[in-house]
């Protein structure tokens, strides 16, 4: 009796054992798999808004190409620099008449009341997605010492 409780316990502690070590992957799979849908959203809301007209990579006429764009610089009409973050790119979807990039014309409607807060994230999740690798904004350059520190 007390060699099957033995076992028991042993195998209790085994299961216990196998699904902490488990656990990072599972979650891991979980957040791809979240990550996956967002920006699988975010590209069904770009095509069905119809956001690709315009932002095609091949027209690049009418609007700045889509592909590689966030956290790079941008030039606007005004002649400032800056950089294609999130806060950025979420401007440029609710109020874009106010961050025209250089060369062209201010001709993208707002979305402001036609998405939610929730399709603007899932419209940036999918902008990041066609970067190559995602990339942190610059962090501000460090002063080097000169001897008299």
């Amino acid at each position: 009796m007390r060699r099957l409780f033995h076992l028991v316990l042993a195998a209790a502690i085994h299961v216990v054992l196998i699904a902490a070590l488990l656990a990072p992957a599972v979650k891991s799979a979980e957040a791809q798999t979240r990550t996956t849908t967002v920006v699988q959203l975010g590209e069904a809301l770009c095509h069905s808004l119809g956001c690709t007209a315009c932002h095609a990579k091949e027209l690049n006429v009418q609007a700045p190409d889509l592909h590689g764009l966030f956290n790079r610089n941008v030039t606007l009409s005004d002649g400032r620099t800056v950089r294609a973050d999130e806060a950025y790119l979420r401007k440029s979807i609710l109020e874009p008449r106010e961050v025209v990039v250089a060369g062209f014309e201010p001709i993208m409607p707002s979305y402001r009341d036609v998405v939610t807060d929730e399709q603007v994230d899932d419209l940036l999740a999918y902008l990041k997605s066609l970067s190559p690798e995602p990339r942190q904004p610059n962090e501000r350059p460090r002063r080097r010492r000169s001897g008299a520190d």
